[in-house]
């Protein structure tokens, strides 16, 4: 197949996979596909945008549920090994209490591939714009149902299969904690 070429498989090579190799070759190519395409469309201006409102944001606070969740964890992580406080919270009782005591110089950066973190929290997007709060939502969602509740919204790229997505989500925090570090110095 095509795919198998891009990657350097030959034909016979792809034919010797058995049925689940195979499986796992094309989850793994889509994925491969997708991350090549959100590539061509990453904004370095953007990130940098967004990386100086970390820098010069009083407060910053992370939400995200499963697995966005867990990638917004790891940004919190990784701004924390370098000095930047930031929050994240597991429970969405905590998303909304945190969302309340968020004010004017502090940045909430919410992180949804689908949009379905929105499904379940226009009050916790509201609280954030009431108190001021400088609003990110991060998606691959050209068009989420509370995306104009935000100051501003950031696309991944196409609108991928929800694993795909969480790749490019993987990839664009680590490109924002790398200008974040640039921006810094």
């Amino acid at each position: 197949t095509a795919q198998a070429a891009k990657v350097g498989l030959l034909p016979e090579q792809l034919a010797t996979l058995d049925q689940d190799g195979q499986a796992v070759f094309q989850y793994a190519s889509g994925i491969a596909d997708a991350l090549c395409r959100y590539s061509r469309t990453v904004s370095i201006a953007q990130l940098d945008q967004l990386a100086q409102r970390l820098l010069q944001s009083r407060h910053v606070a992370l939400f995200g549920f499963y697995q966005p969740g867990l990638l917004a964890r790891h940004l919190q992580f990784l701004l924390l090994s370098v000095g930047r406080y930031t929050e994240y919270y597991d429970l969405v009782e905590d998303h909304l209490q945190r969302a309340a005591t968020l004010g004017p110089g502090d940045l909430a950066l919410v992180f949804s591939v689908g949009g379905n973190y929105l499904a379940g929290a226009a009050e916790v997007i509201n609280r954030m714009q009431k108190g001021g709060a400088w609003t990110v939502l991060v998606t691959q969602n050209p068009d989420p149902a509370l995306g104009d509740l935000f100051h501003q919204v950031i696309l991944l790229g196409d609108n991928d299969g929800s694993q795909a997505g969480l790749y490019k989500l993987q990839l664009f925090t680590e490109l924002l904690f790398g200008r974040y570090l640039a921006c810094r110095d």
